[in-house]
């Protein structure tokens, strides 16, 4: 269970900025926000990520890091 899901919207964002011209916020069509809900519902964290957390008292970082291959 180590695959990742990725959700791809192709989409034109309104993008609102500072006045600096710093990105604030995103607004996208209300369909394409209900597909980022529904997979952002479907992610998990792999098992292996879980067993290091419980095995081995590792921070989820560190678990992520080194199920990764990460130093």
């Amino acid at each position: 269970m180590s695959e990742h899901t990725e959700a791809t919207i192709k989409t034109e964002a309104q993008i609102i900025r500072d006045s600096r011209g710093k990105p604030l916020y995103a607004v996208v069509p209300y369909n394409e926000y209900q597909v980022l809900v529904e997979a952002d519902a479907q992610v998990t964290i792999p098992h292996e990520v879980v067993g290091l957390m419980i095995e081995k008292g590792l921070s989820p970082m560190a678990a992520w890091r080194k199920y990764r291959r990460l130093s």
